[in-house]
Order: C-alpha cells, then sequence, then structure tokens
C-alpha cells in the first residue's frame, strides 16, 4: 500500500508496533507473574526478536511446561498497520545431558 514502510526483513509498521510477551507458564495460571514465570522475551516491537537465541531452560524427565505467547498492538497505532501482515516461524531445539 502507498505510504507504507517496508526497510527490508522484518520491518515495517505492523512489527514495529506488534508488542510480544513470551514466557514460561511456571504457576500454570495463564497469565505472567513476575518473580514466578520464566520470562523469555518481552518488547514493544516485534522485529527485535529475528535471529535471536531466546532461551536455554533445563527441565527433568518426565516434566512438561506451558510457553506462552502474547501479542498485542497499542489501540493508538491508527490506521498505519492496516494492511500488514505478520508470521512468525518458531524453532524449539531439545537436547538430552547426563546428569
Amino acid at each position: 500500500m502507498a505510504g507504507d514502510v517496508t526497510d527490508g526483513v522484518g520491518k515495517g509498521e505492523l512489527a514495529q508496533n506488534l508488542s510480544l510477551l513470551i514466557y514460561i507458564d511456571e504457576d500454570d495460571d495463564n497469565a505472567y507473574t513476575s518473580g514466578t514465570d520464566t520470562l523469555v522475551f518481552a518488547t514493544g516491537g516485534a522485529e527485535s526478536i529475528i535471529g535471536e537465541k531466546l532461551s536455554n531452560y533445563a527441565m527433568a524427565a518426565g516434566d512438561n511446561k506451558s510457553i506462552r505467547i502474547e501479542w498485542s498492538i497499542n489501540s493508538g497505532v491508527g490506521n498505519i498497520i492496516q494492511s500488514d501482515i505478520a508470521g512468525a516461524d518458531i524453532e524449539f531445539e531439545l537436547l538430552q545431558v547426563a546428569d
């Protein structure tokens, strides 16, 4: 669309205005609790996550954890993001280590 700013991969109005909160929900209450849950990533602009290694988290055999991704856009952004799209590929790597 006319007026869109696209300065390369991950750049543009939506990526700059999309806030992300990624955390491991340690208390399994579906909400981020500072000091209880493990914060993985928090930002006011999603473009800063590109290419980042986010966490090195150890788990015991048989454990399961919920990883939560919350996103939001400030209502004051206006229509500048109207024609934009956002997507992500998430890769998990699991390694077994000896005690």
